[in-house]
């Protein structure tokens, strides 16, 4: 579950940088509208919880558009879930402990397939079983495709840059860890690719679209109205898609 990561070549950073010119105020667009779902959702004070690690860059901007939008700081965390061993209960005790949990919103980069959907909502239930509080298991997403979150600035399926590239564009932190080094009462511990720094693009990525909220501004308000009016049922399409694509050309399940 730990793949090794590589500094990534001079051409495959170029590449980053092409298609973060091309699609950045597309993705401040769909952070904007989400951001503003979620503050209407959670009374304009939600308390961000990004699961590490894609959902950490679009936890860091909904934050920023906050700001930008409302003029209000989100607190933001980042915790681990670990498919197959569930969330860090340890991290959902800190936060619960500092704040209402009723205003904790999950957030993540896409949906696909809804497998961290999946782990989530199993996470939270056995974490409710085992005596903590209920929290929703509702997801904020910057694209939904696979109609997973009810929360999201799109439906379509769109190119988020920051897909492109692993730790070097969530701050050097790669997959998050639970081994038996992590003793009882411990946060879930993190891959850190330190030597990977002078190929890191976080502060770039989030800047770039950042910088692009005041030209999407005025088209945000409208469409996240019109979105969080709309039908936003979770129907897990994207595994009928996924199942059909792997049948068709033979691909493994």
């Amino acid at each position: 579950m730990l793949p090794i990561e590589y500094a990534p070549s001079t051409e495959y950073l170029a590449l980053f940088d092409a298609l973060l010119e091309q699609f950045a105020g597309q993705v401040a667009r769909h952070v904007g509208v989400v951001t503003e779902m979620a503050l209407a959702a959670k009374g304009g004070r939600p308390v961000l919880v990004s699961l590490a690690r894609a959902g950490t860059p679009v936890g860091i901007l909904m934050r920023r558009w906050a700001r930008f939008s409302r003029q209000v700081d989100l607190p933001h965390y980042s915790i681990s879930i670990v498919r197959g061993r569930g969330i860090d209960t340890v991290a959902l005790d800190h936060i619960v402990a500092r704040h209402d949990p009723r205003d904790v919103l999950f957030v993540d980069g896409w949906t696909g397939k809804g497998a961290i959907t999946a782990e989530l909502t199993a996470a939270l239930a056995g974490y409710a079983a085992a005596g903590g509080p209920r929290l929703s298991g509702d997801l904020a997403v910057i694209a939904d495709p696979g109609h997973c979150a009810t929360l999201f600035g799109t439906r379509d399926d769109v190119l988020v840059p920051s897909a492109c590239l692993n730790s070097t564009v969530c701050g050097l932190v790669s997959r998050t860890v639970l081994n038996e080094l992590i003793e009882p009462g411990m946060f879930h511990g993190a891959k850190v690719y330190s030597e990977l720094a002078a190929a890191d693009r976080s502060a770039q990525f989030l800047d770039a679209v950042s910088g692009q909220f005041p030209l999407v501004a005025g088209t945000v308000v409208e469409s996240s109205s019109a979105a969080y009016a709309a039908d936003r049922s979770v129907t897990f399409a994207g595994r009928q898609v996924v199942s059909h694509i792997q049948a068709e050309f033979g691909l493994p399940k």
